[in-house]
């Protein structure tokens, strides 16, 4: 992302004098591309990765609610809050979320915060989200775990000591995984629409005078019936227990075909 790599080392460095790095390894990326605009390069802007900007803008927001700020300092934030918020606009990139244990997110973000001493994030939208009527499993935005997998591997790739690691480890590696499984899921095509190249190649959708998708909707419906084709093929075959693990693969094509996007306020 273009940004004016005078303002962004400006931050950078005012960020490093108030505030110990979480994620130094990001911080280094930061600076990397901070010297490379420096170097011999005579336009102001230059290409800065998303995750190091957002990195340090979530910091910068930190420090100006903790400390006197100048206001050059106010000045190169909300800068880089405008371009941020404007590519956020561009790209119309969708929030994308996961269903998660409440406690559990509490219990690691409590961890984390205990362990560093200070909110070493901005971690304000998550705790809002983890506040409530007491029900047990939430939908979060992932964005909003991003800073706590990160802090939660930092903490663990350097030999902190805190009370019931193995429990933490465990929160830590549930978060985790949640994460990655919901932005490799987010990437995926849905089984119906991977069914729509074959039949426009064909060009059953053309001879049939119905459209690809609706096709092949109708192909991942007809796989229901099969259920109760299984449980007499089982009785007849004396079996005593369903195929279970049929069944819940059947049951998630449908869901990932047939159910709504997730709705955080549901």
């Amino acid at each position: 992302m273009l940004a004016d790599v005078f303002k962004i080392e400006f931050l950078y460095r005012t960020n490093c004098n108030f505030i110990e790095m979480a994620d130094e390894t990001i911080y280094d990326s930061l600076k990397n591309c901070i010297d490379s605009g420096n170097s011999g390069n005579s336009e102001r802007e230059f290409d800065f990765s998303l995750k190091g900007l957002k990195t340090l803008y979530c910091d910068f927001v930190l420090v100006k609610n903790t400390v006197n700020c100048t206001p050059r300092y106010l000045e190169c934030g909300e800068y880089l809050g405008k371009i941020l918020d404007n590519y956020d606009m561009e790209n119309e990139m969708k929030p994308i979320y996961t269903r998660c244990n409440r406690d559990t997110v509490s219990y690691l973000l409590a961890c984390i915060q205990s362990t560093f001493g200070i909110a070493v994030r901005e971690y304000g939208d998550l705790q809002g989200q983890l506040t409530g009527d007491g029900v047990l499993y939430i939908q979060i935005c992932v964005d909003d775990l991003d800073y706590l997998v990160e802090d939660f591997a930092y903490i663990r790739g350097n030999g902190f000591v805190i009370n019931n690691e193995q429990t933490f480890i465990q929160a830590g590696d549930y978060v985790t995984n949640l994460v990655n499984i919901a932005r490799t899921q987010s990437k995926m095509k849905p089984f119906d629409s991977e069914l729509e190249d074959p039949i426009n190649k064909h060009g059953i959708d053309n001879a049939t005078g119905v459209p690809d998708y609706i096709l092949a909707a109708f192909m991942v419906q007809s796989l229901e019936p099969l259920k109760s084709i299984i449980k007499n093929r089982d009785k007849w075959l004396g079996h005593v227990e369903d195929d279970t693990k049929t069944f819940a693969m059947m049951d998630k094509v449908k869901k990932e075909v047939m159910s709504p996007p997730a709705n955080i306020d549901d």
